[in-house]
């Protein structure tokens, strides 16, 4: 497991870096902050029933990755390329609402304004934490919190047409037009199809809510970097859709598609820099 991997790997936004070995992540109401100490983790502000009961379903620790990538071993030589350069990789659970919003925000946009969205949203609404080294911890606002956001505040925070799509989706959430604890109970086709009810998600940013929302490995998010590794590794046409370049990934990888697709994003994206 690499914390430093994983912060790189573009599923959590507001995770604070406080060296390249040490970094808070902030869950719902509750932060905890990890040190990388060679094959250790330190965690610090946790109880032992918070890291049995939060962190270890946050970090997915539970999980055996090292089986995982030793059922992909050999299937073809740049996915083993990929597991051997992010082998430290794990998906993290992250809070349902805050993964909707946050990949809502993401769609044609980068990194830095996303987090700059996110951490100007739970600045509006959110409930302050704490504080450590002078970072402000701030849990990202509940859904009654979202809802109470003016719009001269939605202004500040510069979201462009996106905005409108958020405020929507939070209306329907709030009025159970798309209910987040049913959700938990369909099986991952089912839940995608209500997911993509709300405003602003498509198959891409629905993907990505299984994935990094609810833990749903059997899924494949599919945008420009997995089209490229699609097309050039995996025989995927350039002008295929997103729809049938996701479904090769889930005919390829199986059950676990996420996973592999975390590994092959991470390599490709870093290639890339």
């Amino acid at each position: 497991m690499s914390l430093k991997q994983i912060h790189e790997s573009g599923q959590a936004f507001r995770w604070i870096a406080l060296s390249e070995d040490e970094y808070i992540a902030i869950h719902e109401d509750k932060w905890v902050r990890v040190k990388q100490e060679k094959d250790h983790l330190n965690f610090k502000h946790a109880s032992k029933r918070e890291l049995s009961k939060v962190w270890t379903a946050y970090f997915d620790l539970d999980r055996d990755y090292s089986s995982i990538r030793k059922s992909y071993r050999g299937l073809d030589g740049y996915l083993d390329e990929a597991m051997d350069y992010g082998e430290g990789i794990r998906i993290l659970k992250q809070d349902l609402l805050e993964i909707i919003i946050t990949f809502i925000i993401s769609a044609n946009n980068h990194i830095p304004r996303i987090k700059m969205s996110i951490e100007k949203i739970s600045r509006f609404a959110g409930r302050r934490l704490g504080e450590v080294e002078g970072k402000e911890i701030l849990a990202f606002p509940t859904l009654e919190a979202l809802t109470r956001i003016g719009d001269e505040q939605w202004a500040q925070v510069k979201l462009g047409y996106r905005e409108a799509y958020i405020r929507k989706s939070l209306q329907a959430i709030k009025n159970k037009e798309v209910d987040l604890k049913k959700l938990e109970k369909m099986n991952t086709l089912d839940a995608k199809k209500e997911l993509m009810k709300l405003s602003g998600v498509g198959d891409k940013v629905a993907d990505c809510i299984l994935l990094y929302g609810m833990g749903r490995m059997d899924t494949f998010p599919v945008d420009v970097w997995m089209k490229r590794v699609m097309n050039r590794h995996y025989n995927v046409p350039e002008d295929e859709s997103i729809r049938m370049i996701r479904q090769k990934g889930m005919e390829v990888f199986g059950e676990t598609a996420g996973i592999a697709q975390q590994y092959l994003f991470y390599y490709e994206r870093m290639k890339g820099r």
